[in-house]
């Protein structure tokens, strides 16, 4: 049955990455398309910050246009999640998920995929997490910096943890 999955999150994977790169790029100017996501933005924020606003945008094509996270242990993130795209989320849904490092990146994707109930969200080793968006919609959440430390931060919708992630650094 594992194999099924992870045979099937490959194949939908790939036909999503065939399928968005017949799109036009108007919707896609805030990334270029052949920008690996470790090159992508960097954010970090001002250390004397209680609140710290991070808008993050997403595309049809399987990116955050921020790969990395900079802020200060206690902080307050307002964090933003806006899809670029024009998908609906049922096609290419994102969210924004702050997983804790007690699970790796692999396996806590592969629980979230099993997570259809909770829109692809584990109960458990989650810091953060935002609701799924489709094309044209954004939302935000908000949540305390945990300890010092590195934290990988994903998107859970079904297939999409692979490419799509990032590190959120508190210092």
């Amino acid at each position: 049955m594992m194999k099924r999955i992870k045979l099937f999150s490959l194949l939908l994977l790939l036909s999503l990455l065939g399928f968005s790169s017949c799109k036009n790029k108007e919707s896609e100017e805030f990334i270029e398309p052949e920008k690996e996501l470790s090159q992508a933005e960097v954010f970090e924020s001002n250390p004397k910050d209680k609140v710290v606003q991070v808008t993050v945008n997403s595309n049809d094509k399987l990116r955050y246009d921020i790969g990395k996270i900079i802020v200060y242990e206690g902080q307050t993130i307002q964090l933003t999640l806006q899809h670029k795209g024009t998908m609906p989320a049922t096609a290419m849904g994102h969210n924004f998920v702050v997983k804790d490092n007690d699970i790796p990146l692999f396996d806590f994707g592969e629980k979230a995929m099993r997570s259809v109930n909770t829109e692809y969200i584990p109960d458990e080793n989650v810091i953060a997490g935002s609701s799924t968006i489709g094309g044209g919609e954004s939302t935000t959440i908000e949540f305390k910096a945990p300890a010092k430390g590195s934290y990988d931060y994903l998107c859970t919708f079904t297939g999409h943890y692979p490419v799509m992630n990032g590190r959120l650094i508190v210092k």
